[in-house]
């Protein structure tokens, strides 16, 4: 998840003395969602870390844009997954495009039907691991047993009890993802909770429709924290 910040702090500490300061970023709103959705489901957009040279257009839920369909502008839905996970519900079949005025920020066409979510996710561990001191960082990182589902696009972390925390989109087949990632400068999703070791935690998995998986069993954050001074 917003894996630029760990990119961002070693350009800065390998051009410049220790004391110099390293590259700030901020947030900006990402299309996940691909074609094609299915109806009831949404459009999904995604909270990103880009370079403080982009222009900052905050995080995804952006209440200004507007959903376009058979020639018809209307507000749509937004529901919150996760900080920084929201998906536009597309209520009928047919196209429509998610629009800011007149740009347009993603086209879909929703298809009729109720296919299967997808199922739990099955956990091997969730490590925390956190770097304290001047290059501090901190990281969230799920193991699965076996590869996520060819569907599935977001991985959403919670506590015990069904709150979302933080989340991390889907990379690659390998069995790791990373839910949360925080280095010296970067930015996370407002009301983003960073998970401690020893906290019982839960996942569920997002479809690129926006729709989720039942939640996983619960979970306790092992990991380490170390001291790096500086």
């Amino acid at each position: 998840m917003l894996r630029l910040a760990s990119l961002f702090t070693v350009l800065a500490l390998a051009s410049s003395p220790a004391d110099a300061k390293c590259a700030m970023a901020h947030l900006h709103p990402k299309v996940v969602t691909t074609q094609p959705i299915i109806a009831g489901g949404g459009i999904l957009v995604a909270t990103e870390q880009v370079p403080y040279s982009v222009k900052d257009q905050g995080d995804a839920n952006q209440p200004t844009w507007q959903l376009e369909a058979n020639g018809t502008k209307t507000a749509p839905t937004i529901d919150t997954l996760a900080p920084g996970l929201v998906v536009y519900r597309v209520t009928t079949a047919g196209d429509a495009s998610l629009v800011d005025g007149a740009k347009v920020i993603a086209r879909v066409t929703a298809s009729k039907g109720n296919p299967a979510t997808l199922a739990a996710p099955k956990v091997k561990s969730i490590r925390h691991d956190k770097t304290l001191g001047r290059r501090s960082s901190a990281y969230t990182i799920v193991t699965l047993d076996g590869a996520p589902p060819a569907d599935a696009v977001a991985l959403v972390l919670t506590d015990a009890k069904g709150t979302a925390r933080s989340f991390g989109l889907v990379e690659g087949t390998g069995p790791e993802v990373t839910v949360y990632e925080h280095s010296r400068c970067g930015v996370v999703p407002n009301s983003t909770v960073e998970s401690r070791i020893g906290d019982k935690v839960k996942v569920f998995w997002v479809d690129q429709s926006g729709r989720v998986s039942p939640a996983s069993k619960t979970t306790m954050v092992s990991g380490k924290t170390l001291n790096a001074g500086g």
